[in-house]
């Protein structure tokens, strides 16, 4: 499975259990970005928290108009994600 690129704020309530669930779900490498420690205008800042890619494809989580991002408020289930990896 190709690395996975997990993008949240700190202190974001799904952030460890969407990681959590991606390594259930065989994901076996996560790249992390954590907004609070980007730069201004990092491209990564316009997602909401957490957000899931594969490259540049969006995989789990929003593109928001905003410098910078929002909350996931719902996860998908274990299988629900096996299914957005596949």
């Amino acid at each position: 499975m190709k690395p996975m690129t997990l993008i949240y704020f700190k202190g974001c309530p799904n952030a460890q259990p969407m990681r959590k669930m991606l390594l259930q779900a065989g994901v076996e490498e996560i790249e992390e970005w954590i907004q609070d420690e980007l730069p201004p205008g990092h491209r990564f800042l316009g997602y909401s928290s957490p957000t899931v890619m594969r490259g540049e494809s969006l995989l789990f989580g929003t593109r928001t108009d905003a410098a910078q991002g929002g909350c996931s408020l719902s996860l998908p289930n274990l299988e629900e994600l096996r299914e957005l990896l596949a």
